[in-house]
C-alpha cells in the first residue's frame, strides 16, 4: 500500500467492500467505474466514471502521481485494462479459505501465460504471488 497512489475498482467490488467494512476504508483517490449511483462516504475521494478504461487512464495516472495504480477489481474491469495494455503486474493473494463461488480475476482470456516474478508469505497462511502479464516487459 505504501507505493500505491490511486485505486481503481468496479461497482461490484466497491459495494462488497463497503458492505464488509461498513464504509470505504481507503483514503486514497479512487476511480469507481460504474453506471450506478453508489453511496460515497463523506471525506472520501471517490470519482465516479464510466465508459472505456483508456478514456480515463490519463486522469488515473495524474491522480496516482509517483505512486502505483491498484486495480482492486472486478474481473470485467480487469480484462478491459488488460486488453488495453494497461496492466503490467498481477499481485494475486491466495487466502486459505475455501469458497463455493466467486468473481473471476479476469472475466475473459488474457491471451498468454502469466510469468511468476515473485512471491511472499504472510501471516495466517496467505501467500501473494506476483506475475508479469503477457505482452509486458
Amino acid at each position: 500500500m505504501a507505493r500505491t497512489g490511486v485505486l481503481v475498482t468496479g461497482s461490484g467490488t466497491y459495494e462488497w467492500v463497503m458492505y464488509r467494512e461498513g464504509g470505504w476504508p481507503y483514503e486514497l483517490p479512487t476511480f469507481l467505474f460504474t453506471t450506478r449511483e453508489p453511496q460515497i462516504p463523506d471525506g472520501r475521494d471517490v470519482r465516479i466514471v464510466s465508459g472505456e478504461v483508456a478514456d480515463h487512464h490519463a486522469d488515473i495516472l495524474a491522480a496516482a502521481g509517483e505512486g502505483d495504480i491498484w486495480l482492486i477489481g472486478g474481473g470485467s474491469l480487469a480484462i478491459q485494462f488488460q486488453r488495453a495494455g494497461l496492466i503490467d503486474e498481477l499481485h494475486l493473494t491466495v487466502v486459505p479459505v475455501v469458497l463455493g463461488e466467486g468473481i473471476p480475476t479476469f472475466a475473459g482470456d488474457i491471451n498468454g501465460e502469466l510469468e511468476l516474478i515473485g512471491s511472499r508469505v504472510y501471516s495466517r497462511g496467505m501467500v501473494e504471488l506476483r506475475f508479469r502479464l503477457p505482452g509486458t516487459d
